[in-house]
Protein backbone atom coordinates (compact mmCIF):
# COMPACT_ATOMS: atom_id res chain seq x y z
CA UNK A 1 0.00 0.00 0.00
CA UNK A 2 1.69 3.20 -1.14
CA UNK A 3 -0.60 5.73 0.54
CA UNK A 4 -3.57 5.49 2.81
CA UNK A 5 -4.61 3.87 6.05
CA UNK A 6 -4.46 0.17 6.91
CA UNK A 7 -6.52 -1.41 9.70
CA UNK A 8 -5.90 -5.10 10.27
CA UNK A 9 -6.85 -7.74 12.79
CA UNK A 10 -8.87 -10.85 13.41
CA UNK A 11 -12.59 -11.13 12.97
CA UNK A 12 -13.18 -13.01 9.74
CA UNK A 13 -15.78 -15.77 10.05
CA UNK A 14 -14.57 -19.33 10.56
CA UNK A 15 -15.35 -20.21 6.93
CA UNK A 16 -13.49 -17.17 5.57
CA UNK A 17 -9.79 -16.49 5.23
CA UNK A 18 -10.41 -12.78 4.67
CA UNK A 19 -13.19 -10.28 5.24
CA UNK A 20 -12.16 -6.85 3.98
CA UNK A 21 -13.53 -3.45 3.06
CA UNK A 22 -11.56 -1.23 0.71
CA UNK A 23 -12.52 2.44 0.49
CA UNK A 24 -10.85 4.53 -2.20
CA UNK A 25 -11.85 7.33 -4.51
CA UNK A 26 -8.99 7.13 -7.01
CA UNK A 27 -9.64 4.29 -9.49
CA UNK A 28 -5.95 3.39 -9.88
CA UNK A 29 -5.80 2.66 -6.13
CA UNK A 30 -8.20 -0.30 -6.45
CA UNK A 31 -6.47 -3.15 -4.57
CA UNK A 32 -5.47 -6.27 -6.44
CA UNK A 33 -6.14 -9.52 -4.60
CA UNK A 34 -4.45 -12.78 -5.50
CA UNK A 35 -4.75 -16.16 -3.81
CA UNK A 36 -2.42 -19.06 -4.58
CA UNK A 37 -4.28 -22.14 -3.29
CA UNK A 38 -1.24 -24.39 -3.73
CA UNK A 39 1.03 -22.20 -1.61
CA UNK A 40 -1.79 -20.96 0.62
CA UNK A 41 -0.66 -17.39 -0.02
CA UNK A 42 -2.97 -14.39 -0.17
CA UNK A 43 -1.66 -11.03 -1.33
CA UNK A 44 -3.36 -7.64 -1.43
CA UNK A 45 -1.52 -4.94 -3.35
CA UNK A 46 -2.24 -1.33 -4.21
CA UNK A 47 -1.08 -1.27 -7.85
CA UNK A 48 -0.31 2.43 -8.25
CA UNK A 49 0.50 4.53 -5.24
CA UNK A 50 0.88 8.28 -5.52
CA UNK A 51 0.20 10.46 -2.53
CA UNK A 52 -2.90 11.63 -0.73
CA UNK A 53 -3.02 15.42 -1.01
CA UNK A 54 -6.54 16.43 -0.09
CA UNK A 55 -9.86 14.71 -0.64
CA UNK A 56 -8.38 11.42 -1.84
CA UNK A 57 -9.20 8.38 0.28
CA UNK A 58 -7.56 5.01 0.48
CA UNK A 59 -8.51 2.94 3.51
CA UNK A 60 -8.26 -0.80 3.98
CA UNK A 61 -10.07 -2.59 6.81
CA UNK A 62 -8.73 -6.14 6.68
CA UNK A 63 -10.01 -8.91 8.98
CA UNK A 64 -8.26 -12.27 8.89
CA UNK A 65 -9.32 -15.66 10.24
CA UNK A 66 -7.73 -16.04 13.68
CA UNK A 67 -7.90 -19.84 13.45
CA UNK A 68 -5.50 -19.97 10.50
CA UNK A 69 -1.76 -19.79 11.20
CA UNK A 70 -0.53 -16.69 9.41
CA UNK A 71 2.66 -15.02 8.28
CA UNK A 72 2.26 -11.30 7.66
CA UNK A 73 4.33 -8.92 5.53
CA UNK A 74 2.54 -5.56 5.74
CA UNK A 75 4.09 -2.65 3.83
CA UNK A 76 1.90 0.39 4.50
CA UNK A 77 4.21 2.73 2.54
CA UNK A 78 3.66 6.34 3.56
CA UNK A 79 0.25 5.59 5.05
CA UNK A 80 -0.61 4.72 8.62
CA UNK A 81 -1.21 1.23 9.90
CA UNK A 82 -3.01 -0.19 12.91
CA UNK A 83 -2.25 -3.90 13.21
CA UNK A 84 -4.26 -5.65 15.91
CA UNK A 85 -2.65 -9.07 16.23
CA UNK A 86 -4.47 -10.11 19.41
CA UNK A 87 -6.96 -12.48 17.76
CA UNK A 88 -4.58 -13.83 15.10
CA UNK A 89 -2.32 -16.89 15.04
CA UNK A 90 0.79 -15.11 13.72
CA UNK A 91 3.83 -17.31 13.06
CA UNK A 92 5.98 -14.62 11.50
CA UNK A 93 5.73 -10.90 10.79
CA UNK A 94 7.96 -8.77 8.59
CA UNK A 95 6.95 -5.09 8.57
CA UNK A 96 8.44 -2.61 6.09
CA UNK A 97 7.41 0.65 7.75
CA UNK A 98 9.16 3.02 5.34
CA UNK A 99 7.55 6.40 6.09
CA UNK A 100 4.49 4.91 7.79
CA UNK A 101 3.45 5.24 11.40
CA UNK A 102 2.35 1.72 12.43
CA UNK A 103 0.58 0.85 15.66
CA UNK A 104 0.85 -2.77 16.75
Amino acid sequence: MGSGKLESGGGADACELLNATFTYNVDKWKPELDYDAIEGELSIVQPSAGFIWGDERCEWDVCLNGGVETSLSPDPGSGGANLNLEDLSVNDIDIDIGGASPSI
